[in-house]
């Protein structure tokens, strides 16, 4: 495993499939039998034993983990079944909603930015200019809006938020290390170093190159004009970007463009002793199924790990002292 910037954990390969092929090589350890391609459509609780049904097959089970994920990414198979299969057995399930994920921005000009990454950049999520939510690191432009760690963290607060019919602005700091005053000196130091070079130049001491004509036309200032001829208000409306660069959030990429689901099974009506349910004895969850959404980086991989252990550790136990 690595740990990258933030916190966040995963596999040196940087590849799904390595985590995939150590569960894999676990099964066939352990000698788990697979039923593949068993669409379960109906579960039953029956006296001291479960019925799970396809559409031609039925078998019985004295114990049951559902960990079927959430409902994002559906093709992966996350198609949101499992919440049918603990609303039959008499769970509360909290409704899906996405978490990590693109943020839409329908303005053309910030959508011309698509394919900026920056870094180290600090970005805020205002409601009547206020924050509600703040990060700091990674984000990145794209053809719909913007993503990211940054925006991906926040994004879950975000779609709260909209649904609550509450207009949300998104400001980027993009010299968080540095207040206005040191900023103001750290630009008249460039401006000092290279007076006659253009004002495009000294936009390249401080931003990404992807950005640069955006700024030009932002701060409306000549790109050929010479950086010793630059006024107070010029200087200012380019501190005033650096700083304080707002646009809107129009919406969120939809649940199946999610990489994590908000919802699920109400975490109160589960033992976390065991994941064992409180309703329904000798049924188990795991995962994502669980209305319980972590932040980038791994998390949910983590939930999925431990609740899967707590919950196959239990289940198995139980079969054994029975």
């Amino acid at each position: 495993m690595k740990i990258e910037r933030g916190s966040r954990v995963f596999p040196e390969s940087n590849k799904s499939t390595s985590i995939l092929k150590c569960l894999e090589n676990e099964l066939k350890k352990k000698k788990v039998s697979l039923y593949f391609n068993f669409n379960v459509k109906t579960i039953v609780k029956k006296p001291g034993y479960f019925c799970l049904s396809s559409e031609s097959q039925t078998v019985k089970a004295d114990k049951i983990i559902i960990a079927t994920g959430g409902k994002s990414y559906p093709e992966t198979g996350s198609t949101g079944d499992g919440y049918k299969f603990a609303k039959i057995l008499g769970h509360k399930v909290i409704k899906a909603k996405p978490a990590l994920v693109g943020l839409v921005v329908k303005d053309e000009s910030i959508n011309s930015l698509a394919g900026l990454s920056l870094k180290n950049i600090r970005i805020y999520f205002l409601i009547d200019n206020r924050p509600f939510i703040k990060e700091f690191g990674e984000m990145l432009f794209t053809h719909k809006g913007i993503s990211g760690p940054c925006v991906l963290k926040a994004s879950k607060n975000v779609c709260e938020n909209l649904e609550n019919q509450k207009k949300v602005f998104a400001k980027i700091d993009f010299k968080p290390s540095l207040d206005r005053k040191k900023l103001k000196k750290r630009i008249h130091r460039e401006i000092s170093k290279s007076p006659k070079k253009e004002y495009q130049s000294l936009l390249k001491t401080l931003l990404p190159r992807l950005l640069i004509n955006y700024v030009i036309n932002k701060t409306n200032i000549d790109k050929h004009k010479k950086n010793c001829q630059l006024d107070k208000s010029e200087i200012q409306r380019l501190i005033d970007f650096l700083k304080d660069f707002r646009f809107k959030i129009d919406a969120v990429e939809p649940l199946k463009r999610a990489i994590v689901t908000n919802g699920g099974v109400d975490i109160n009506e589960i033992d976390s002793k065991n994941m064992q349910s409180k309703k329904v004895k000798n049924l188990f969850f795991a995962g994502e199924i669980i209305s319980l959404p972590g932040p980038t980086g791994g998390y949910n991989l983590q939930k999925a790990f431990s609740t899967g252990w707590i919950a196959g550790k239990s289940a198995s136990e139980k079969c054994y002292n029975n």
